[in-house]
This record gives C-alpha cells, structure tokens and sequence, in this order.
C-alpha cells in the first residue's frame, strides 16, 4: 500500500460570527493538501520492456535485486559474490546481466561493488530530482 504525505500550510486568521449567539470568534485558517503521489517510483516502460527482453531467464533477477535494493538515488551496493549468494544464481550469470545491462546503459558502475540504476528507467521523486540524478548519471564514466 502507498503512503501519502500531508501539507499543512498556515494561512493566516480571520474572525468568524457565531449565528445563534452573534458572539465575533477569531480562528486560524490553515490549508491541508494531501499528496498522493507521495513514495511513488516513475518507471519508464519502454525502456523497461526493451531492457526485460534483452536480460531474460536469470538474469532478470539480478535487474530485480538492484531495483529492490537501491536507495532513493538509484544506488545499490553489492559485491558480484553477494548478490549470486542472494538470488541463488551464479556469479557468471550477475557478471553476463551486469555486463548487458551497463551496454545497455540501464546501469553504470560508480565504482567496485557500487552500480547505479539510469534514472531514464527509474525514479522515485518528481521531475527535479530526476534531472539531478541524470546529470549525476552522465557524469560517472563509463567503462
């Protein structure tokens, strides 16, 4: 289940009349939003499908690991060795899924053990932070 996220903004106050006793009460007058979209991850399916297609059977579940695990700036961090032991699979299978993946530029290496997943596959935040993400994405060299 989704979670959503509350804004309550302080508009100011104003004086209201009572109508059966005509006493003058003074409230403060605040606005709640509610937004629904909160703690959503945008997925580009296109993308999705294409990179779906081309990893197929195991591999997938190393895809799977990474989009499980990673944190809000699409950062997963796992040895080759670690993630195998976890999914059960073998180590040559996460370095062939790994290997297409970053051909693929769906995920590039920031450094040993450290993958980011390309945030014009998967994002978790609005627009702005999606930008920020992809001009970081950009500037990790490819190897």
């Amino acid at each position: 289940m989704s979670k959503t996220k509350s804004i309550t903004k302080t508009i100011g106050t104003e004086q209201y009349t009572d109508s059966r006793t005509g006493e003058v009460k003074e409230f403060t007058v605040i606005n709640t939003e509610e937004q629904t979209d909160f703690n959503f991850q945008k997925i580009w399916i296109k993308d999705l499908i294409t990179l779906l297609k081309a990893l197929g059977g195991s591999k997938v579940e190393v895809f799977c690991l990474l989009l499980e695990k990673k944190n809000a700036d699409n950062i997963f961090i796992g040895s080759i060795s670690d993630i195998a032991k976890k999914i059960k699979v073998s180590e040559n299978t996460v370095k062939s899924a790994l290997k297409l993946m970053k051909e693929l530029d769906y995920v590039r290496m920031v450094m040993h053990g450290v993958y980011q997943v390309s945030p014009s596959l998967i994002v978790k935040g609005k627009s702005k932070k999606r930008q920020m993400l992809l001009a970081d994405y950009n500037n990790i060299k490819v190897a």
